[in-house]
């Protein structure tokens, strides 16, 4: 009984309904299948993303893993680039800017560091950096495990959604005194999403991203479908940015 209770089908029932909900459910991954977060990029006004991220086979055994693989999505969700990595070192570091195809704004990616030795319970949330204005960079780590790599296929149905909007989610922050405060939201899901914010109402489908202006509100409420929708934070002061997610 208890195993009908945790399968697929059941755990999405449950969600959909609102029964119980499961925010993040990982129990169904295979063994051996690295686990990635989704990494919002940005290359609009004056922005520059890095991205940060440990071989942790070569930190302990000093052999690198076998690869990792960087999906990259514009805003629309439409995959834009996929960057494969052989050389891996301890500590790896390159410029999403500069792997996006030209012309694209902003959007989010997916990265998985392929390791037969690593079970799937290891999660790696790595680190990304904006730069504004050629600013040193503002660093975060990933905030919540989305997808995983299994069989040359991408899988993000790790993250709950229900039917009604109804999941009530208040930022524990003032945004007052800044210049500017945006949101920056990926859709950790398979399908759409509907959400407001300060009933603002917006909706996005898989693999998108949206950037949603906050400047005006003290206080931010997000109710979505969505389980766990948690946005990156982006504030403005005097030509600097500070980053963090909720």
């Amino acid at each position: 009984m208890i195993k009908i209770f945790k399968s697929n089908f059941a755990i999405k029932l449950r969600n959909f309904l609102n029964i119980k909900p499961v925010d993040v459910f990982t129990e169904n991954i295979p063994k051996i299948a690295p686990i990635s977060d989704f990494f919002p990029w940005r290359a609009d006004d004056k922005f520059e993303t890095i991205f940060k991220f440990t071989d942790f086979k070569k930190l302990s055994t000093k052999e690198s893993s076998k690869q990792a693989l960087i999906y990259i999505f514009d805003n629309n969700g439409e995959l834009i680039s996929l960057e494969k990595i052989n050389d891996l070192k301890i500590l790896n570091q390159f410029k999403i800017t500069k792997l996006s195809s030209k012309g694209k704004k902003f959007g989010s990616f997916l990265v998985f560091v392929n390791n037969e030795e690593i079970p799937n319970n290891f999660r790696n949330s790595c680190y990304t950096g904006f730069s504004y204005n050629r600013c040193n960079p503002s660093f975060i780590h990933g905030n919540i495990p989305v997808s995983y790599f299994y069989k040359n296929k991408i899988y993000n149905n790790l993250i709950g959604k229900s039917f009604f909007k109804n999941n009530v989610y208040r930022i524990q922050d003032y945004f007052d005194g800044f210049e500017k405060v945006e949101l920056v939201f990926s859709n950790p899901t398979n399908s759409t999403i509907s959400f407001n914010v300060n009933n603002q109402q917006f909706k996005f489908g898989r693999f998108q991203t949206k950037i949603v202006d906050v400047t005006n509100f003290k206080n931010v409420n997000i109710i979505s479908n969505c389980n766990l929708l948690r946005p990156y934070i982006f504030k403005y002061n005097h030509g600097f940015i500070d980053v963090h997610h909720a």
